[in-house]
């Protein structure tokens, strides 16, 4: 597996200033991570990473309420 390091010193973003340059390392880590889950391991990985960082930093988590969204037109129209 890839470090942070490694990513970090991808010619694709060697150009830019550190502080965007960590970022975008760690997205691409993390999309290298997750390539290939399903979308409820994916959830699921999420989750946790979410409940560790929430622990880590004495944060509390909010967890939305989401419903599904109905339509303005309807279908058909």
């Amino acid at each position: 597996m890839k470090t942070i390091q490694d990513y970090m010193n991808d010619p694709a973003i060697a150009d830019e200033p550190l502080p965007v340059r960590e970022i975008h390392a760690a997205r691409l880590m993390i999309q290298d991570e997750r390539k290939g889950m399903t979308a409820g391991e994916f959830s699921e990985a999420a989750k946790k990473d979410a409940i560790a960082i929430s622990e880590k930093y004495g944060l509390p988590l909010v967890w939305a309420d989401l419903k599904p969204v109905t339509p303005l037109v309807p279908a058909g129209k």
